[in-house]
Parts: C-alpha cells; sequence; structure tokens
C-alpha cells in the first residue's frame, strides 16, 4: 500500500464506490486519509463507502431504493412479454444481489445479460404495441444501469423516461436517478431528485441519507446538518445516524465539536471499532 501513489489511490477509491465495491473504496480513501489528512475528496469518498455500508448493514429500507417494476406492479395482461417482463426485473434484482457479493470480474456477467435481456424486450414490447410493458422494462433499465456503475447511460434512460411520463416517474426509479447523479458529482440535480422522492416519501431512509451527502457534497453544511437531524430522530439516536453527523461536524471543520461528539460514542461503545477510527481521523486533522 505504502507504494501506491496517492493519485492511484484516489482513482481507485472512486471507481470502487462507482461500481459498488465499498470494502475497496473505503479501504483506498482511507489510506489516502490518512496520507493526507485535509483532503476534502478523500474524506467525503470515505464517507460515502461508510454510508452506503451502513445502509447495506443497518436500514433494510435502502433495498427500496433498488426495487424494480415488480414491486410498483398495476394491472398488466397476462401475456409472454408482460410474464417476460417480470421475470427479467427478477434477473435485475438477482444481478444487483451479485454486484454486492462478489468481486471479481465475473460479477458483471449476471447484470450484463440481464441489461441485453431487457434491451431485446423492450424492442419486442414496442414492436407489439405492448406499451405498458415496455414502459416498466424501461424504468427496470434505469435501475439496472444505476446497480452496473453506467450511471451516464443511467441518466440518459432516465431523462427520456421522465419526459415521456411527464415527471410521473415512480419515486424508486427517481431515486435510482438520483444516485446516479450524486455518483457523477452532479450534487444539485442530486438534491433536486432526492426531494421528489421524499415529497411523496418523507421518511424514506435512503432518500435522507442521499440528500444528506448530495447536500455535502454541495458543501451546503447546514441543509446536510438539518438531514442528518432528521435522521437522528427517525433511528432513535443510533451509533450509525451519530457517526454520520460526527462526520458532518468534521467536514466543516467543526473539529471541537466533533471531538466531543466522537467521545460520548466512545463512553457508550468502546468497542465500536469504527468510532476508533474515527477519532483517529479527528487526531490527523488536528
Amino acid at each position: 500500500d505504502a507504494a501506491v501513489p496517492d493519485y492511484v489511490l484516489a482513482a481507485i477509491g472512486k471507481s470502487a464506490l462507482s461500481v459498488g465495491q465499498n470494502a475497496r473504496a473505503q479501504h483506498a480513501y482511507r489510506l489516502l486519509s490518512q496520507r493526507q489528512p485535509r483532503n476534502a475528496d478523500a474524506a467525503r469518498g470515505l464517507a460515502m463507502a461508510l454510508s452506503v455500508a451502513q445502509q447495506q448493514q443497518s436500514l433494510p429500507e435502502a433495498r427500496a431504493a433498488r426495487t424494480v417494476a415488480a414491486t410498483d406492479r398495476q394491472e398488466i395482461k397476462p401475456t409472454r412479454l408482460a410474464a417476460a417482463q417480470v421475470l427479467n426485473a427478477q434477473h435485475i434484482r438477482a444481478a444487483a444481489a451479485q454486484l454486492d457479493a462478489d468481486f471479481t470480474p465475473a460479477r458483471y456477467r449476471q447484470s450484463d445479460a440481464a441489461l441485453a435481456e431487457n434491451l431485446e424486450l423492450i424492442a419486442q414490447a414496442n414492436a407489439a404495441k405492448e406499451a405498458d410493458v415496455a414502459l416498466r422494462l424501461r424504468r427496470d433499465r434505469v435501475v439496472a444501469l444505476r446497480d452496473r456503475g453506467w450511471h451516464q447511460q443511467a441518466m440518459d434512460a432516465f431523462n427520456e423516461l421522465d419526459g415521456a411520463e411527464a415527471g410521473a416517474t415512480p419515486a424508486y426509479v427517481v431515486a435510482a436517478a438520483a444516485e446516479a447523479s450524486l455518483n457523477m458529482r452532479q450534487p444539485e440535480r442530486a438534491i433536486a431528485l432526492y426531494q421528489r422522492v421524499l415529497q411523496s416519501d418523507p421518511g424514506n431512509a435512503a432518500s435522507l441519507s442521499g440528500s444528506m451527502f448530495a447536500e455535502l457534497e454541495a458543501e451546503n453544511f447546514p441543509a446536510a446538518e438539518r438531514i442528518a437531524g432528521l435522521r437522528l430522530a427517525q433511528e432513535n439516536n443510533s451509533i450509525d445516524t451519530r457517526r454520520t453527523q460526527a462526520m458532518l461536524l468534521r467536514f466543516a471543520d467543526r473539529l471541537q465539536e466533533a471531538q466531543i461528539l466522537t467521545q460520548q460514542m466512545l463512553t457508550e461503545r468502546p468497542d465500536n471499532v469504527g468510532l476508533w477510527l474515527d477519532q483517529g481521523d479527528l487526531f490527523l486533522r488536528r
């Protein structure tokens, strides 16, 4: 690790984060933060990787952001293509699970196959004039492209779809587009999209978390802290959410407040390794 240049660590962290390799992203950004304690990009990257990991471990609602059209079903005709769409949605969900579990190049095969199948089904549905099925397949495609880490393609598909649906795109698709925007370092667009989700589902934990990190990326610290307060209330002052609050204080250079909060948590949970790492980051910053 010592032989790896800083710019390579930054590239590894960004690449790993964009394709969901959170453990690898954390490792790269943590090393870079240790070498450059005041590197804002390294700190933000580490924070985002930690946030995703926390959502996966302790927020079942975060999975809702990955739900595809099968969970937003309306009455559809029992045609061959309608059945194929439901099966393709299952393939997309299975591919997303594979991306989270496998860190070898083979991890993309299932996702690529599901996307290829999806594209072919869209063509068939359009040819058969089954507009409802084609619409569901296009919604699924936005989520699948986001899962695959092809964020620009996900946004292109979303923009075309959202225009066709006149802004009535389901929340889970809007959330996928918001995450893609955030991963492309477009925080203002991400904030607007997360707000659309939260208007219909104010307590959506995954979108609250995403909105908070979008505000952080935009360096709008007061807004990020306000959302962190909502999460604290929502999660009954959990350690994970309070760690996020302390992280926001560090980013805002309010190191004394961050130190006090981190020390309080360490008093409660001295066995929490993450808190000791946070403490170490604070010492490096000071």
